[in-house]
């Protein structure tokens, strides 16, 4: 009874907190214990009911190469200006750049993706960037719509590796090795995070178990 009184005090709070006075103490407690007990983020753009940019843009200067060729060999892309973005918010989870210049807790650069055919591929998200196709001739009220997309370097899976635990297959545990493979996405194109484990110098990158419970 215990139990069905709190989940059902949890699951009708935000409606009831409609009633609770702006600014209160209680009001704000009770909207920390909706937002899991994280902080508030930033968010700079509106990309989908379930998709945001986080935090604020940042100029690409200079520009690297290999960001300008896996632009242009995998989404066509060419010339336009281009800005960083740190982090992505989807579906409820963010996803951080490995470019980001503070130190984070969390490893949390690291997905899986889908190409074009739709195959699953892991990789490291190297870098987002807000793409426009201005150029000198925009004014500051430029209106170019922008594209966001996410520069990644894949890993292959060791195949032969196949990793048991009490003669149970784990497959959702890869053995990986990092490649050279740069390369352009939409931020459509990130489906999940994943996990990566360094283990005596052998690296693994595990896919979530369970995408429907979050503690």
């Amino acid at each position: 009874m215990q139990i069905c009184c709190s989940v059902s005090a949890f699951l009708t709070l935000p409606v009831r907190i409609r009633s609770l006075p702006e600014n209160s103490r209680v009001r704000a407690c009770c909207e920390k214990m909706l937002a899991g007990g994280q902080r508030q983020v930033k968010v700079s753009a509106v990309l989908d009911r379930k998709t945001f940019v986080v935090g604020q843009f940042a100029l690409c200067n200079p520009f690297p190469q290999y960001i300008s060729e896996a632009l242009a060999n995998f989404l066509n892309i060419n010339g336009g200006r281009c800005k960083y973005f740190y982090k992505l918010k989807k579906k409820g989870i963010i996803y951080v750049a490995n470019n980001y210049p503070r130190v984070a807790q969390k490893l949390s650069s690291y997905a899986l993706v889908s190409n074009d055919d739709n195959v699953p591929l892991l990789c490291r998200i190297e870098c987002f960037i807000k793409w426009t196709p201005c150029n000198d001739r925009c004014a500051r009220a430029c209106i170019c719509a922008p594209r966001f997309l996410c520069i990644t370097r894949l890993y292959e899976r060791i195949p032969w590796e196949i990793h048991y635990v009490r003669n149970v297959r784990m497959s959702y545990l890869s053995k990986v090795r990092l490649t050279n493979q740069i390369r352009a996405f939409t931020v459509e194109s990130v489906r999940m995070p994943c996990f990566y484990i360094d283990n005596a110098g052998c690296e693994y990158i595990a896919t979530p178990i369970n995408m429907l419970e979050v503690e």
